[in-house]
């Protein structure tokens, strides 16, 4: 008698599949069965609880007009498509409306965002824009989350080495579990710290994702000093590739590194005594003079950095991405092109 394992099992069962499928039939079922691991992983990790705990997460700091803690709802794109949503709401587990004036009818839609790249849009990512990019290449995900783009990235791609950069204790634990559980540690490392204490990790990756970093959860002053941060370590980095959602203008542009730089400020003239009253007040006036013009060269060096970092086009060059639905065997939806159609890709020059 010859027992079977279950893993012997699924493996037969998965054979057997396959000889059923030909041509397109087997292009598209990889692409599924891809999909499938990756959803999988998170899903059959995390419970339903929990998962509900992240989509009813309100947005505590936010830059986008309009957009406020009363009419945003956090929902992960990564854990929830829009089929998902919408048996949510006709179930009454969730809701697209909120009410404007308490006790009335006068209701307005809620903003829906997310903080994780959906499945097509990893699968565009990797299959597509960074297909044959990858091999023995390290990638950088700055603000990792639930890592959807970690996993994807191990399935998908030959990247070398992919680590996330993480905040957050309880997603950097999260995550820890899924790589561990599933075995990807191999090539998964997951850092829980401040991308500006991180200045190594981001000089060495080769690819840089960043997927609605900042402006949902640092004020102004904080964003500046990261975008800073990455200009000062990736400008010399020529051929590293920068993959952002939104596009780097729209964050620049949120960030305040558009707005034209202050004019150098003229400095005033200092009096100096023709007979200066002995050797010490004409020390302590030299003193005076170097420390003020070296406060006009430290302010100039900064408006220069600010400067620079804002006229991106003199350190990337931006990739043009025309997503148009046929680089997928199956049709895809409206919405799902318009999700692919948020990804921006640069290249350091």
């Amino acid at each position: 008698m010859n027992d079977l394992t279950p893993m012997d099992k699924a493996k037969d069962a998965f054979l057997e599949l396959l000889a059923t499928l030909e041509g397109d039939e087997l292009l598209s079922f990889e692409t599924f069965v891809g999909a499938a691991i990756v959803m999988i992983m998170v899903t059959t990790t995390t419970t339903t609880d929990t998962r509900r705990d992240w989509m009813n997460d309100k947005v505590d700091d936010i830059s986008f007009e309009g957009y406020t803690k009363d009419n945003v709802v956090h929902v992960d794109g990564f854990l929830y498509t829009e089929d998902d949503v919408d048996e949510l709401c006709d179930a009454g587990k969730l809701s697209r409306n909120y009410c404007v004036k308490c006790g009335s009818k006068d209701t307005k839609p809620l903003n829906f965002i997310s903080h994780s790249a959906s499945v097509v849009q990893l699968q565009y990512l990797f299959q597509v824009l960074l297909k044959d990019r990858m091999a023995n290449k390290v990638v950088l995900d700055v603000g990792s989350r639930l890592g959807a783009v970690l996993y994807a990235g191990y399935l998908f791609t030959d990247a070398k080495k992919l680590v996330g950069v993480e905040m957050n204790e309880f997603f950097c634990k999260l995550q820890r579990t899924i790589v561990q559980k599933h075995r990807l540690q191999d090539r998964i490392e997951i850092i829980h710290d401040n991308l500006l204490n991180c200045s190594a990790l981001l000089e060495n990756a080769n690819v840089v994702i960043m997927n609605n970093v900042f402006q949902f959860f640092c004020p102004i002053d904080i964003q500046r000093q990261l975008w800073i941060f990455l200009y000062t370590h990736l400008r010399h980095k020529k051929g590293t590739i920068l993959i952002t959602v939104p596009s780097l203008q729209d964050q620049l542009k949120d960030a305040g590194f558009y707005k034209p730089a202050a004019s150098k400020p003229k400095g005033k003239k200092r009096k100096v005594p023709a007979k200066p009253p002995g050797v010490v007040a004409a020390a302590a006036a030299a003193a005076a003079a170097a420390a003020a013009a070296s406060q006009d060269k430290e302010n100039a060096s900064s408006e220069d950095l600010v400067a620079s970092v804002g006229n991106w086009s003199g350190w990337l060059r931006e990739i043009e991405v025309q997503a148009t639905g046929q680089e997928f065997v199956e049709d895809m939806t409206e919405d799902e092109l318009e999700e692919l159609k948020l990804i921006h890709m640069y290249e350091v020059i």
